[in-house]
C-alpha cells in the first residue's frame, strides 16, 4: 500500500497482468526514474492510484482467494 513498483521484468503471471509497476532494465537509470517521478506528483499521483486499484483486483487476500476457488470448481466439476 501506498508504492509506487518499480521492478525489473516481470513474469508473465495472471497477478501480474496490468500491474502498474515501472520496468526497469538498467538499475543505473534508477536515479533518472526517481528524478522523473519526484518532479511530477500528478504522475506520482496516478502510479499511487493505480498501485492501489491493481493490489485491489489482482493481489489482495479476497481476490486470491476468489481466483483459488473459482479454478478450483473448474476442476471439481
Amino acid at each position: 500500500y501506498g508504492c509506487i513498483p518499480i521492478v525489473e521484468s516481470l513474469p508473465s503471471h495472471w497477478f501480474y497482468q496490468g500491474s502498474p509497476a515501472i520496468a526497469i532494465d538498467n538499475w543505473q537509470n534508477l536515479p533518472r526514474i526517481l528524478e522523473e517521478l519526484l518532479s511530477d506528483r500528478s504522475l506520482m499521483e496516478q502510479k499511487y492510484q493505480q498501485s492501489l486499484q491493481w493490489w485491489q483486483d489482482k493481489c489482495s487476500e479476497i481476490t486470491v482467494s476468489n481466483y483459488i476457488v473459482e479454478n478450483l470448481s473448474i476442476l471439481l466439476h
